[in-house]
């Protein structure tokens, strides 16, 4: 029985195996597929999710922040220069509030408040884990808020007028590839998300910032294909999730998300979210400050491989190559690469050969 599967298993080999054409030469170069590769899936599998401060533009908008101990305020300026030292936050983060001044009380609010840019707001969240968004505050004595506590204010930053342009990531839109999707999401409360900024006091502070980021890229020739949303301080990873895989059929998700943002903790919501969790491979860029090249839109921080497509299932090593692979051929066929593609094409075939091996040798008892 295991001679006659041996022969059976030897024909369906020869049966299979497509010989890819010989150029006469050694094939040179070294093709893998086991890690994720930035940009290899099709244009329209491909989705480009990018921050807008301090990752395509730096703007005077600022963010207001108070900072509570045991969910007390800090009260005096004093105070809140020493605080701002400690997370190494000096002049070149720092805006000018409502008053006109950069460390200032709010109106009928008890405390100090200090504002800052986006890339000070960056570094005040590092390491605290209770940030809030205004006009909800700490409360005295509660356990959840013990230690240092975060309220921030967006309402300053409703408007976005005053936008300058980062160079490298304006440039990495305009020079996608035709058909790729691209997106700019923003923690700055949108038109389109219903929320309306409040300042510390509560009062509300109508929304424009879609519609002034959506000026702004226009000046720069740098068109977006799924336009601008603004979150009001929501969680990027999730929406990118909502936006690109909740719910659509396969063949509506993209391969490859790509995820620009200064900002650690929105990193860290992307990767959460996304991360090998969703059938896409993930490449995130950032944190750092793009403008002074802390982060490189060319080149990812972080990578992670596509989940399984179906929910449970585990990808092994083998599937993930060949799918893999499948892509890279595709991509070399597209640039008309014929070295290449015959790489790859022997690669495939020889990837196959060892899954059926495996399969029949399971059968044969082998």
């Amino acid at each position: 029985m295991k001679l006659k599967l041996k022969h059976l298993l030897t024909e369906l080999f020869e049966q299979d195996q497509e010989t890819p054409p010989s150029s006469g030469k050694e094939e040179k170069g070294v093709v893998t597929a086991g890690e994720p590769v930035p940009g290899d899936a099709e244009p329209k599998k491909q989705v480009h999710v990018f921050d807008f401060d301090d990752t395509l533009g730096v703007t005077k908008d600022a963010n207001g922040i108070m900072v509570y101990r045991d969910g007390v305020p800090l009260k005096t300026p004093q105070e809140m220069q020493q605080w701002l030292a400690s997370k190494g936050i000096g002049q070149d983060y720092m805006l000018t509030g409502p008053k006109g001044g950069q460390i200032e009380q709010p109106d009928g609010v008890d405390g100090i408040a200090a504002y800052i840019n986006s890339a000070g707001l960056a570094k005040a969240r590092e390491g605290i884990n209770n940030v809030l968004v205004s006009p909800t505050k700490p409360t005295p004595g509660d356990p959840k808020f013990a230690g240092e506590a975060i309220v921030a204010d967006y309402s300053p930053s409703s408007t976005a007028k005053s936008a300058e342009p980062i160079d490298s990531t304006l440039s990495k839109i305009k020079n996608l590839p035709a058909g790729a999707t691209s997106q700019i999401i923003t923690a700055r409360s949108g038109e389109s998300s219903g929320r309306i900024p409040k300042d510390f006091a509560g009062q509300p502070h109508p929304p424009s910032v879609e519609s002034d980021l959506k000026d702004f890229m226009t000046s720069q020739g740098a068109n977006l294909t799924n336009g601008i949303k603004g979150l009001g301080g929501g969680n990027k990873g999730d929406a990118i999730k909502k936006l690109y895989f909740d719910g659509k059929p396969p063949e509506q998700q993209p391969d490859e998300v790509h995820f620009y943002d200064d900002d650690a903790k929105n990193i860290s919501d992307v990767k959460n979210a996304l991360g090998g969790k969703v059938p896409a491979e993930v490449f995130l860029y950032g944190p750092g400050e793009f403008e002074k090249n802390q982060a490189n839109p060319e080149s990812p921080n972080q990578e992670f491989p596509a989940a399984p497509e179906t929910p449970g299932q585990e990808q092994s090593l083998k599937e993930y190559r060949l799918m893999k692979l499948n892509r890279m051929l595709a991509e070399a066929h597209r640039k008309n690469d014929a070295t290449r593609y015959r790489v790859i094409k022997k690669m495939i075939n020889e990837e196959h050969e060892r899954v059926y091996l495996n399969r029949w040798r399971k059968l044969a008892g082998i």
